[in-house]
């Protein structure tokens, strides 16, 4: 049982990652990066057994709903979102040729 817990959940931090980076690294770009990261943190208010019941429905019992539900959870777009402009600031500032000091 345990061992099909770590995968379950080594699963959907790895679908977390490929997905949620990129899409939090793209956003972050955008204007409209605040508004995504409000809309992600509403969505993580939902408490699991009710978003469970939700996905009853549309995609049954079993380890899709979970991993769904883990993904969902996940903070990746909200980590990204918010981080990179700090990040790409940081790495700005280092490019810069630095004057030696007197």
């Amino acid at each position: 049982m345990t061992v099909r817990h770590l995968l379950l959940a080594g699963a959907s931090l790895l679908l977390a990652v490929l997905v949620a980076v990129p899409l939090g690294l793209a956003v972050s770009r955008t204007a409209s990066a605040e508004a995504v990261v409000r809309s992600v943190g509403l969505l993580q208010t939902i408490p699991g057994l009710a978003l469970l019941a939700f996905l009853l429905p549309l995609v049954g019992i079993g380890v899709i709903p979970a991993l769904i539900a883990l993904f969902l959870y996940s903070r990746c777009i909200r980590s990204c979102a918010t981080r990179a402009p700090a990040c790409r600031k940081w790495t700005e500032e280092r490019r810069r040729p630095r004057t030696p000091s007197a």
